[in-house]
């Protein structure tokens, strides 16, 4: 039976520090840049993010307010125990955003769509991730540094247990900024190879009394890239050398969007140099992104732009990208909005318009479902060659 236990909690209005006990011991540090206050119950919950779905049982010696045990339970699937309390919510309010902030494409475009007031919280991972923070130090966003995603090491930390790691940051901010309403810079991605369902608001997050609102969820990486050249081309650069590391694809792939996207609307921006040859090849079907991408840009004409990438470019991906417009990459999916709060719906629209957006059309419905199935195929055979 594994289990996990969280012990010799310190905390105060700059730092908190906290023991993490299972098959090793690891000392967690979080540091803020300014004053906060945060509860234990808040410490609790940005635990069980760690702690994901990987363990029986999690212990907290520590106080931590009831009903935060049971959405723990919940979010985990553990039991747990913990020292009992009663504890208010730090969110009272029935207004505001904030955004958990890299400073990437996305979570640059999420933010142009939001509220001019929405806050911004950044997570300073320190070590391979310290390109992120020299990037977002340069916008008003409160920055907590840790080594969660460093100890005992990156590839064994304990934040690769689940993605609500990313939440850590708006937990831990949660009576700070006192705003209802969270956003990650999550876009449709490897998400548009399937129907939009309605998104719920993660467990942790809603404890402390967060809506979610996904405002680039309908997006894909064309659309992050025409909103971001549009509203920030002075940031393009060094956003995109911030987003991965040297040899990732993810660099090549939007620098090939981005160069696209702005010829397309007549901006001009300072893009990094790359060299793709850097990346792993990989096969069509591989990763959803990468392979949406070079359909995108063997439509647009300019499969050179991203061919590197890959072992070869199929003659199939040809045939579909020549009977594909692909205009749905630079359009808005409002079925992806459904779970979208309807108190910000008319702000989100706004926005959109302003940068061009519009709606799928039943054409836009019909391509997405070729590219679907034909990526799904390619996936499959990809896997079937291995």
């Amino acid at each position: 039976m594994s289990h996990i236990t969280f012990n010799n909690l310190e905390l105060n209005h700059k730092s908190i520090s906290v023991r993490a006990e299972y098959q090793d011991s690891v000392d967690l540090w979080f540091e803020f840049d300014r004053d906060v206050n945060v509860s234990s119950t808040q410490v609790a919950l940005a635990m069980a993010t760690l702690a994901g779905v990987e363990y029986d049982s999690i212990t907290f010696d520590f106080e931590v307010d009831n009903t935060a045990v049971e959405s723990i339970r919940a979010a985990t699937g553990a039991s747990i125990e913990a020292v009992p309390s009663e504890q208010p919510r730090p969110i009272t309010s029935s207004t505001g955003n904030l955004l958990s902030f890299s400073g990437g494409f996305d979570s640059l475009c999420a933010w142009r769509l939001m509220p001019e007031e929405t806050h911004l919280v950044s997570m300073d991972f320190g070590g391979w991730f310290a390109r992120e923070a020299d990037f977002f130090k340069q916008f008003d966003t409160l920055i907590i540094r840790t080594n969660a995603r460093s100890e005992p090491s990156h590839r064994t930390s304990l934040a690769r247990n689940h993605w609500t790691f990313m939440a850590i940051g708006a937990i831990l901010s949660a009576g700070y900024f006192n705003s209802r309403f969270h956003s990650f810079g999550q876009i449709l991605g490897e998400s548009l190879s399937r129907t939009p369902k309605r998104v719920p608001t993660p467990t942790v997050l809603a404890e402390l009394g967060y809506v979610d609102a996904g405002y680039a969820r309908g997006l894909t990486e064309v659309g992050t890239a025409s909103v971001i050249l549009q509203s920030d081309p002075w940031h393009v650069h060094n956003s995109l050398k911030s987003l991965s590391g040297p040899a990732d694809r993810k660099i090549f792939r939007k620098i090939a969007l981005s160069t696209l996207v702005g010829t397309k609307l007549g901006i001009s921006v300072d893009i990094p140099a790359s060299d793709p040859s850097k990346s792993p090849n990989i096969r069509m079907g591989d990763d959803y992104a990468s392979s949406l991408a070079a359909l995108y840009c063997i439509s647009q004409g300019a499969e050179n732009a991203i061919s590197e990438l890959f072992e070869y470019i199929p003659s199939s991906a040809r045939d579909l990208a020549s009977e594909c417009s692909m205009d749905f990459m630079g359009k808005v999916n409002w079925d992806a909005y459904a779970s979208f709060p309807r108190e910000l719906r008319e702000g989100l629209w706004e926005n959109l318009y302003k940068f061009g957006f519009e709606p799928y059309s039943e054409r836009d419905w019909e391509e997405i479902r070729q590219v679907r199935a034909y990526l799904a195929e390619a996936h499959k055979i990809a896997h079937e060659k291995r």
